[in-house]
């Protein structure tokens, strides 16, 4: 029990910076405190351009919960364009609100929507809604186009609004259905 505690503990409050060499050492901790916290499938990943997750702009690193070597993950090959960090950047709260509104209205940077996409088609390949991430990729660039992403969070508003209950977010293979739902 004390273990998993601290392993819970570590994964809450540590900072995954994992260079390229440190990656499998990081990750492995990583996998262990995924695992004591109860998750049952994920990827601890790591961009090359400093973030904690995936990202447009650089090389990409995932090591599945599951213990399969590395993966290397180059945006390139989805199409991704290059631009500086910053075009991601958003004060928060209310800059990255005014960002997800403007991505889920076709409006957003080329660079915040390849990032959203890659990590929406990674939750798609986790949920096994996908196989291929560059299918869930494409999946994802169409739903977004479509407006089905947007219907998605208006319907959530919506039930948020009205209901006045508690508002937790959905298991991905339930947001996946609701995408689905939104299709029309």
């Amino acid at each position: 029990m004390a273990h998993t505690r601290a392993a819970q503990n570590w994964a809450k409050s540590r900072w995954l910076k994992m260079s390229s060499e440190g990656i499998r050492r990081d990750a492995k901790r990583a996998r262990y405190a995924l695992r004591a916290s109860g998750v049952q499938r994920g990827w601890v990943v790591h961009a090359e351009a400093g973030l904690d997750e995936l990202c447009s702009l650089s090389m990409n690193h995932i090591v599945s919960l599951h213990g399969e070597d590395a993966v290397h993950l180059d945006p390139a090959s989805f199409g991704c364009a290059a631009a500086p960090l910053e075009s991601l950047a958003g004060e928060r709260p209310v800059g990255a609100a005014r960002i997800v509104e403007a991505l889920l209205s076709n409006q957003g940077s080329r660079a915040q929507e390849d990032t959203v996409l890659l990590n929406a088609a990674a939750v798609l390949v986790l949920a096994e809604a996908e196989r291929d991430l560059h299918a869930a990729f494409e999946r994802c660039r169409r739903a977004l186009r479509k407006g089905q992403a947007l219907r998605l969070l208006e319907g959530l508003r919506k039930v948020k609004d009205s209901d006045s209950i508690a508002f937790e977010l959905l298991p991905a293979d339930s947001v996946v259905k609701h995408l689905d739902l939104y299709a029309e």
